[in-house]
């Protein structure tokens, strides 16, 4: 159904596929191989983040694109990076992502409208990027978010 190759270095997928007398749902996110972090990892940095997601709801019954098109929603976030607490952390209206930071990699959850996912990222004091995805019995979702620091 889509694929798409996120501005920040991660890369998305969401599709459909015959399982017998049903449909099922898949969602890929990854970040691209050649996306590096590097710099001084310590204190608290904020990000202006940009983040972008394709979705389908209803798949078990009449399966409808949120937005009626594949690359669906987009939006920006303040994401909390916290190097000595280890925590990566934001929310906007629909997208809350809370993660541990272990150097500069991170993983945790993500929930986007209420449904749950995995998220995985790199961070510096300088930029983060993070490549998600998630699902539940109604919806299935993958999306990607990057953004630099603010001015220090």
């Amino acid at each position: 159904m889509g694929i798409d190759n996120g501005p920040g270095g991660y890369r998305m997928a969401l599709g459909r596929f015959d399982n017998d007398d049903t449909m099922d749902y898949r969602a890929l996110a990854m970040l691209q191989s050649t996306t590096r972090v590097s710099g001084p990892i310590s204190g608290t940095v904020s990000y202006n983040a940009n983040y972008r997601i394709m979705e389908v709801q209803n798949v078990g019954s009449n399966p409808v694109f949120a937005g009626n098109n594949d690359l669906n929603s987009a939006g920006q976030i303040t994401m909390t990076a916290n190097f000595a607490d280890q925590a990566m952390t934001g929310t906007s209206d629909l997208l809350t992502i809370d993660a541990t930071l272990n150097a500069e990699t991170f993983e945790g959850t993500v929930t986007w409208r209420g449904v749950d996912g995995d998220i995985t990222g790199l961070a510096s004091d300088s930029f983060m990027i993070g490549a998600f995805h998630g699902h539940d019995n109604n919806a299935v979702f993958t999306g990607g978010i990057s953004g630099d620091a603010d001015a220090k």
